[in-house]
């Protein structure tokens, strides 16, 4: 039997990133990609982080970490600067353009929620998160279902 659940997945994730894109470019954003999105977010929810820290809750490593840090330093949306209790540690926060950005990004996440759920029924979309959740424990061997 030929499974394509995970060709879905992939098309799913595609057409996300490709609404992201299309939704930030009507805000005017068109120096990011959606992978910046977690570290924006992020970064919101939680007010400056080690970037160190910022990988971990990201689950990226933190080479990649630095390599988008370093973009939206450029683009003017995070700023670094060593933490004040230990200088070998590097701290990342929003600026104002930042959380301008992730303003957008929570407008553009409850489109995208709304749209992802339409047409499904509450006790479905429990059953469909719980079978991604193991699915993705099945690969990772992670056994926390909360992601």
């Amino acid at each position: 039997m030929i499974d394509n659940t995970f060709t879905l997945i992939s098309r799913i994730d595609g057409e996300i990133r490709h609404f992201i894109a299309e939704e930030l470019a009507k805000d005017g954003i068109t120096d990011i990609v959606p992978s910046h999105g977690a570290i924006i977010l992020e970064l919101m929810k939680h007010g400056p982080l080690p970037m160190n820290e910022l990988a971990h809750d990201i689950d990226r490593t933190p080479q990649t970490v630095t390599h988008l840090i370093k973009k939206l330093v450029k683009a003017g949306y995070v700023e670094t600067r060593k933490a004040p209790e230990d200088n070998r540690v590097t701290m990342a926060a929003l600026t104002e353009a930042g959380a301008r950005l992730a303003a957008a990004l929570c407008r553009i996440s409850e489109k995208i929620y709304d749209l992802q759920y339409n047409g499904i029924k509450e006790d479905e979309i429990a059953v469909l998160r719980g079978a991604l959740a193991q699915m993705y424990a099945n690969f990772t061997g992670n056994t926390d279902r909360s992601e």
